[in-house]
């Protein structure tokens, strides 16, 4: 049997495809722990009761996805313990186990004392609500599973309780109207899901409520106009798309309003390039490739 790496027998962070996943760095490392004496502190807050305990080191996984002691046959029935260290963050972990399966509930802690996560296993699955906090105890993500997937609604928040996130997930993958907060309160991003794919209409906007780009999505490909906005509300370009590629003229402009570029694509090759400077002038691409009328030069 190969040693495991310490993911492999602490329970996993689930939400990867969500923004800021997992606990937060601690903000003061003088309450930092400093062995593995300092386990009992952590359990006694939690109200532990005696139960057979482990460190993750000790611990071998099979090829059976079962965990063991190392040098025995019999699968393992006890706690877990082990350092995490993830994102930035670090603290402690306790996990359960029942024949060699995570089972029942594990628990993340700020190196402050403070809870930093839980979460329910059967059998090794992740079941019910997956809970984040803080160091300072403001909830940070609340997340739902079902057979070891995603499902349900999940939300987050910043460590000052301002909404960072809302989705909803379905059987593993993300389903309807996903929308993120700037910290100031303001809208981020908005865009809609059908069966795990982007569908509809993605817009993102600037900390000052201004519009930065948007674009359509049919069935997780791009299609029509994407446009891009500066922060003060002029455009800064226009891409077409059709069929998930660049497809017609695309045309980007500088803050002053004059043009910076036009290139035509088709199916998401460039069949022609201009580029002009600020001051309206043209750039020179010949060494780029491109003849002064934008088309692809000839090569031998």
């Amino acid at each position: 049997m190969n040693r495991p790496h310490l993911f492999v027998l602490v329970a996993a962070v689930s939400l990867a495809c969500l923004p800021g996943c997992g606990p937060a760095e601690p903000k003061n490392d003088a309450s930092k722990a400093s062995g593995k004496d300092d386990i009992p502190k952590a359990t006694e807050t939690a109200g532990e009761q005696e139960s057979p305990l482990a460190w993750a080191e000790w611990l071998e996984v099979g090829d059976d996805g079962r965990a063991r002691l190392e040098d025995q046959n019999a699968t393992y029935t006890g706690r877990v313990m082990d350092y995490y260290k993830q994102d930035g963050a670090e603290g402690l972990i306790e996990n359960s186990f029942k024949d060699g399966l995570r089972e029942g509930q594990s628990r993340w802690w700020h190196w402050n004392g403070k809870p930093a996560g839980t979460m329910t296993y059967r059998k090794g699955f992740a079941q019910g609500a997956e809970t984040w906090w803080f160091p300072n105890g403001q909830k940070m993500r609340v997340l739902h599973h079902v057979d070891g997937e995603l499902n349900g609604p999940a939300s987050g928040w910043y460590d000052d309780g301002q909404p960072e996130f809302s989705a909803t997930w379905k059987e593993g993958q993300p389903e309807g109207k996903f929308t993120e907060w700037h910290a100031n309160g303001k809208t981020m991003t908005l865009r809609h899901y059908v069966d795990g794919e982007r569908d509809g209409l993605e817009t993102h906007w600037y900390r000052t409520g201004q519009k930065a780009w948007e674009m359509t999505w049919r069935a997780g490909k791009k299609e029509g106009m994407r446009t891009e906005w500066y922060e003060g509300g002029k455009t800064t370009s226009e891409t077409p798309y059709k069929d998930d590629a660049r497809h017609g003229v695309a045309r980007g402009w500088y803050q002053n309003g004059t043009k910076s570029f036009e290139i035509t694509w088709e199916k998401g090759a460039e069949v022609r390039h201009l580029e002009w400077n600020k001051d309206g002038t043209q750039v020179d691409l010949t060494e780029d490739g491109w003849n002064p009328d934008g088309t692809p030069r000839k090569t031998n």
